[in-house]
């Protein structure tokens, strides 16, 4: 099935089982240049960082990172003190759900893995946040390791969120 699909012209001259010929952070798409970019978190960009960032660790030695806790801490004396994190102007507004529009846009799908018998595929999106799911099963580009989908999605969120913590 490969050796069709590579006589075919269908593999773009990259092999799944070797890395080096399909690594993507060696590719910059064509709406990426010009435009500056940044490996690692947007508020590590901003010059206002409000909330702690405390790491959480596994292992004995070497001891490696596995997560973040990202968020306010407070201590006071008694339920009945004055929250200490109250003067942060921001902080009833981030407490309180809003909806918004979580907009989002994906131009294309880059190497995709073949699933089809002549080594292409039929690629589709399928978005899922909460309980929306949406698909574009019925509007699928057909024969491409490489669609361009050029599509944009609203989903209606509410943001904090629920809080899950009792």
């Amino acid at each position: 099935m490969k050796k069709k699909a590579i006589q075919n012209g269908v593999f773009a001259a990259y092999e799944y089982t070797k890395k080096d010929t399909y690594d993507l952070s060696k590719t910059l798409p064509d709406y990426m240049k010009g435009r500056d970019t940044f490996d690692d978190e947007l508020e590590d960009q901003m010059p206002l960082k409000p909330f702690l960032q405390i790491p959480f660790f596994s292992g004995k030695a070497p001891v490696r990172t596995v997560g973040y806790f990202k968020g306010l801490i407070s201590f006071t004396n008694s339920k009945k003190d004055k929250d200490p994190n109250s003067a942060f102007k921001y902080l009833k507004e981030i407490r309180t759900p809003t909806p918004l529009y979580l907009r989002l846009y994906i131009l294309n799908g880059t190497k995709l893995i073949p699933r089809d018998s002549g080594g292409a595929s039929d690629p589709y999106l399928v978005i899922k946040l909460g309980k929306e799911r949406i698909s574009t099963r019925n509007d699928y580009h057909s024969n491409t390791l490489e669609p361009g989908f050029y599509r944009c999605f609203e989903v209606p969120v509410l943001m904090p969120g629920m809080i899950l913590i009792g």
